[in-house]
């Protein structure tokens, strides 16, 4: 079996729909992803654009309500963890698509000292 090379070949062999409207200009990643380092957080969405955000960033349809909680709570005292955690209640409280449980996890970045 040949390998696949590029993204058309793969898409037109898997019957891949890698469009997310009838006139995007280039077939779409249909990916968002989130690097976060000791540079940043990054945003990685569909069309390959790359967003740096200093704070915050959420993903999902309750995106806009953890933003919200999350800025809000920033200059608290407290913990990232737990302004995630705040975040992520205040999406599941507005918006109907958003639910339990939540989950945290928190990485040790080398270089940094625990709080």
């Amino acid at each position: 079996m040949r390998p696949f090379v590029g993204c058309t070949r793969f898409s037109e062999h898997a019957f891949l729909n890698t469009k997310e409207d009838e006139d995007d200009p280039y077939e779409s990643s249909q990916i968002t992803a989130l690097i976060a380092n000791g540079s940043g957080i990054y945003g990685v969405y569909s069309y390959r654009e790359v967003f740096e955000f200093d704070r915050v960033w959420a993903a999902g349809s309750g995106r806009n309500f953890a933003l919200g909680a999350m800025h809000a709570l920033y200059d608290s005292a407290m913990t990232a963890a737990g302004i995630a955690e705040a975040g992520v209640a205040a999406g599941i409280e507005f918006d109907t698509s958003s639910g339990p449980p939540i989950v945290v996890h928190e990485i040790k970045l080398e270089g940094t000292r625990n709080e």
